[in-house]
Order: structure tokens, then C-alpha cells, then sequence
């Protein structure tokens, strides 16, 4: 039985809207937070781990495709799309119906202005990480 189910309380969950609000303004690596987030609140941290892990790697990897393609606003937009679409997907196809069920139990739900607060601040992170380790990085190499 989930941690959540015996305690009796359940956590507030993402909506699938939130989480793709939140990618769309921080990367699928804000949809990885939230879908972390709603698997913990579930009471399942080690899929929450996993969720993180498969997220983490999969945003490394559109990165790293990204980074190999010229700099045009418009494949911005189509990457934007791309991360918030997969952050759909996965969430529909792994969590909606338990934040269904969540919802028909009256559990509460975080607003979508939330995720797309989530989803800023993620993207704040992750672009002060990438400055640092490239800081770190061309001092090693100085």
C-alpha cells in the first residue's frame, strides 16, 4: 500500500495542465520535477526516483541534440514543443488517472499558476547550473 493511502492524508497533486504549463516555461526538466512531485505524493518515492533519473537523462539528452543545431528562435519553439509535448504525454500515460482518482476523493490539486511557477524556477536552476559548470569548466582549461 502507498505511504499516502496508510496515512491517511493525501499531498496536493500536479494536474497534467500544470505540468505542461510548467515544461513549457522551464524545460522537460521542470515536467520531471512535478512528475517527481505527484509520484511522492503518491507515496511512491522510489518510482518517483525513477522518474527523476529517466527525466534527467532524457532533458541532458535533448540538450545535448540542441546544442548541435544553429542557433534559430523558431527550432526554440519547436524544442519548447517538443519538451512540453513529451511532458504531456508522459504524464497522461503514467499519472492521469491517479490524479483522476485523486480528484474524485477530493484530494486538493496545485493550481497550474504553481507549475508555472515550478516550472520558472526549475529554469532559473537550470540555467545558473549551466553557467557554473561552464564557469568550472573553462577555468579548468584556462
Amino acid at each position: 500500500m502507498p505511504e499516502a493511502a496508510r496515512r491517511g492524508k493525501a499531498e496536493p497533486l500536479y494536474s497534467v495542465r500544470a505540468i505542461a504549463v510548467g515544461t513549457a516555461l522551464g524545460s522537460l526538466a521542470a515536467g520531471a520535477v512535478m512528475l517527481w512531485l505527484n509520484y511522492r505524493n503518491l507515496g511512491y518515492p522510489a518510482l518517483a526516483n525513477r522518474i527523476a533519473a529517466v527525466g534527467g537523462l532524457l532533458y541532458l539528452i535533448i540538450i545535448g541534440f540542441a546544442s548541435m543545431l544553429p542557433n534559430d528562435p523558431l527550432l526554440g519553439v519547436v524544442f519548447i514543443a517538443l519538451q512540453t509535448g513529451v511532458a504531456y504525454w508522459a504524464t497522461t500515460a503514467l499519472q492521469a488517472r491517479a490524479i483522476a482518482y485523486h480528484q474524485q476523493q477530493g484530494g486538493a490539486m496545485h493550481s497550474t499558476a504553481r507549475g508555472a511557477l515550478v516550472g520558472f524556477l526549475t529554469g532559473i536552476t537550470v540555467i545558473f547550473a549551466m553557467l557554473l559548470i561552464g564557469s568550472v569548466l573553462a577555468s579548468l582549461t584556462t
